[in-house]
């Protein structure tokens, strides 16, 4: 696979400029490839679900199960490209925001200062390098993110409000932009607008409402442990913000909420645990038993996969 030996070289401290764009571009392509097979995936299970008769149902799982790629069955295929995949979303965010830190810090602690233009009396400043931060859309899961990087590469620096304000303004788009677009761009009017922005998309009050809406809008699991997976680990993180909220992540609506997400079996699995405990469960435990489940089904498919491997004639073996 071209991204693992872009990593391999990313490993071994050899990757280019030019192996950094190759290795983007792979990461768009396996992004979007990935997203087709759990598409047509979720779309097979479908298919199973609505078969008319058992013998259909069965014939249909029979074949997902026999399904390989790359001799191994394509769900193990698709764990190992989402693993490489994060690897590469690192080594791309690490090539990506260094040389930009480095830049900032060079041209803030090193480079000579110049005169401002007459009639804006900031005396001296210094000119900030064009850096690749992200931007802010309002999106106010995204707005914790934005700001600590903004205000490690920006706002801590020893540079005159107006720049801040303006490189700001540059990183602001669609309802963030809109949100502070009357303030003028003035010294004065910087912590205006961030205040207005950390008001605006950075409250408790927002944060809990966003999480809340996330969980309510998750698609729905299906029976495939990589949808299982992706549907544990998104309940878990907004669980987790939740708690870094001071919220109750226990009230009868976020449990009853996360159990809708889930597929029957699952859901039938989690219930009969829950029985056999006296004390009431909470998320926490709910969590943990999902996973679980998961870890236990993961491991049948390894193991599934390796027999079926074993099984093989010698004369089909690689």
């Amino acid at each position: 696979m071209a991204t693992k030996a872009l990593l391999l070289k990313a490993d071994a401290g050899t990757l280019d400029r030019e192996g950094v764009v190759s290795l983007r571009r792979q990461k768009r392509y396996q992004t979007d490839t990935i997203a087709l097979i759990e598409r047509l995936e979720a779309s097979w299970w479908d298919a199973i679900g609505s078969s008319a008769s058992e013998a259909a149902r069965r014939a249909e799982s029979e074949a997902y199960d026999a399904y390989n790629l790359e001799e191994a069955h394509f769900s193990v295929f698709m764990d190992t490209a989402r693993e490489v995949l994060i690897q590469a979303r690192i080594v791309l965010e690490e090539a990506e925001t260094e040389p930009a830190k480095k830049a900032t810090e060079q041209a803030i602690n090193g480079a000579p200062p110049h005169t401002a233009p007459p009639g804006r009396g900031h005396g001296q400043d210094v000119r900030l390098p064009k850096l690749e931060l992200p931007t802010f859309n309002g999106n106010p899961l995204e707005w914790q993110s934005f700001w600590q990087i903004f205000e490690s590469a920006v706002d801590s620096q020893r540079i005159p409000n107006v720049q801040k304000i303006n490189y700001l303004f540059s990183r602001l788009k669609d309802a963030a932009y809109r949100a502070v677009e009357g303030y003028a761009v003035t010294n004065d009017n910087y912590p205006l607008v961030v205040e207005a922005l950390k008001n605006r998309f950075g409250a408790d009050k927002v944060l809990t409402e966003a999480l809340e809406a996330e969980l309510i809008n998750l698609p729905h699991a299906n029976e495939s442990v990589a949808s299982l997976r992706a549907t544990s680990e998104a309940i878990d993180r907004i669980c987790r913000q939740f708690l870094q909220l001071g919220k109750d992540e226990n009230s009868a609506m976020f449990l009853t909420t996360v159990k809708s997400k889930l597929p029957r079996n699952v859901l039938r699995e989690l219930i009969k645990a829950e029985r056999t405990t006296i004390i009431p469960w909470t998320m926490k435990d709910l969590r943990k038993e999902l996973q679980d489940i998961i870890a236990i089904r993961e491991e049948v498919g390894r193991c599934a996969n390796a027999i079926k491997l074993q099984s093989k004639p010698i004369d089909d073996q690689p």
